[in-house]
């Protein structure tokens, strides 16, 4: 039986006396594959935001595994990121002056779960960046530093992986391999993935699609 892992109803963001965007309810399964989908200034980086715990909606429930997030302390919704949901920034963010290697072994520390240097690497491998795990950051190309991306959001075997404009700034031959390797790496973890994007390369990978249009009119597909 497929398990919610997330569920929202009536989520509303109030920018300005003047802007509010109402979003669509959202209900993904574990294992299943969600692609969100619309224009610059739509508000799809602060859905993620708001879908990840990052940013209290103005109004609107954020389900969870069946937990409401809002009702969470902050330092709660810091653990519940750290420990179930990966996320896949447009731009990747390391820091510099550390290796490859070095920045995932940073960022399991936000979990509370121990994760050794052998999975670390293994997963690299498998996201053909093992032979980077010395490098410094810096010296990679666009589509290492968005494996790397993706090797950080699976550390832990999360429930949920959010991808914020994955494929943006890549090529389409990158573009086919990211997208490819977050659903493999989804399959083989059993999570839910999102992948918010304007980008419409993505929509014939992904079985289900939600369409954000402009913020007086919102639609589902």
């Amino acid at each position: 039986m497929p398990h919610h892992i997330l569920h929202t109803q009536d989520i509303r963001h109030r920018y300005s006396q003047t802007l509010e965007i109402s979003f669509p309810d959202i209900q993904v399964d574990s294992a299943q594959s969600l692609l969100l989908l619309g224009k610059s200034g739509v508000g799809k980086t602060t859905l993620l935001h708001i879908l990840s715990g990052i940013l209290s909606p103005t109004q609107g429930k954020v389900e969870f595994d069946g937990h409401n997030i809002f009702d969470l302390t902050t330092t709660q919704r810091d653990r519940l990121r750290g420990d179930s949901i990966g996320l896949i920034f447009q731009q990747p963010h390391f820091i510099t002056s550390l290796t490859a290697l070095e920045n995932l072994q940073l960022s399991t520390s936000f979990g509370t779960s121990q994760i050794d240097n052998s999975t670390i690497i293994a997963l690299m491998d498998k996201l053909q960046i093992g032979e980077k795990q010395h490098s410094k950051v810096n010296t990679l190309s666009q589509g290492q530093l968005q494996r790397l991306s993706i090797a950080r959001a699976c550390l832990g075997n999360p429930k949920l992986l959010l991808a914020d404009e994955p494929t943006s700034a890549l090529d389409d031959d990158n573009a086919t391999t990211v997208i490819n390797l977050l659903q493999e790496m989804q399959q083989q973890s059993g999570a839910a993935l999102i992948i918010v994007t304007h980008d419409q390369r993505v929509r014939s990978a992904i079985d289900h699609t939600i369409l954000l249009d402009t913020p007086h009119d919102h639609n589902s597909v």
